[in-house]
């Protein structure tokens, strides 16, 4: 399997194990008179989703790739509906960047692509249609465990390619990792999460 021991190192420890919490809680009293804190709404622009996308430095030296590439408007929404099937209302922006094993022959490499949305709602709604339609591509899935910080994850694999789609706030990420063990597509997609959260604080 491509991106072994050398992307592991780079990521093992990155993130603080959270739950998407950016920005500033809200303290304001339920009925109940007590105090809550609320997730704070979480939406990306196209300079913000291309931030968020992993540089090749931040993922050490196993993967290399070229420059992200954003887009946003009636460009951004085909792309969107292309790849989910969704009708993709409420669509800021689009972004997407690939990255390979550096001296690989092999075809392995991992993609990330984002969707940002004016609405949770409608993310999460985009969301479970980029599943649906990332699952149809594989056959016979296996459900995979992912835990990355976000607040819908739905991860699966075939023979070689394993497919994480996620929502963070309003923002869709799809991690599509071909010829990668289950370990470091847990690693990136985690480290994608991180950097949706640190993009949006910016």
């Amino acid at each position: 399997m491509l991106l072994g021991a050398a992307l592991v190192a780079t990521l093992t420890g990155c993130g603080d194990g959270e739950e998407a919490t950016t920005g500033k809680p809200s303290d304001a009293p339920t009925a109940s008179g007590r105090a809550t804190k609320e997730k704070p709404f979480i939406s990306l622009s196209a300079a913000q989703v291309r931030s968020a996308l992993p540089a090749d430095y931040t993922l050490g030296d196993a993967l290399v790739g070229d420059a992200p590439i954003t887009v946003k408007g009636q460009e951004a929404r085909q792309n969107c509906t292309e790849s989910s099937g969704a009708s993709c209302d409420g669509l800021v922006a689009g972004g997407k960047k690939e990255l390979g094993a550096e001296g690989s022959t092999d075809e392995g490499h991992i993609e990330f692509t984002l969707y940002s949305f004016d609405s949770p709602q409608a993310a999460s709604t985009v969301r479970k249609s980029l599943a649906a339609t990332a699952r149809a591509s594989v056959t016979a899935p296996e459900q995979v465990e992912i835990v990355s910080g976000a607040d819908e994850t739905e991860a699966f694999k075939g023979t070689s390619t394993t497919h994480v789609v996620m929502r963070l706030g309003s923002v869709v990420a799809h991690v599509r990792a071909v010829d990668t063990t289950t370990g470091n597509v847990h690693h990136v997609a985690t480290h994608q999460i991180d950097l949706i959260k640190d993009a949006s604080a910016k």
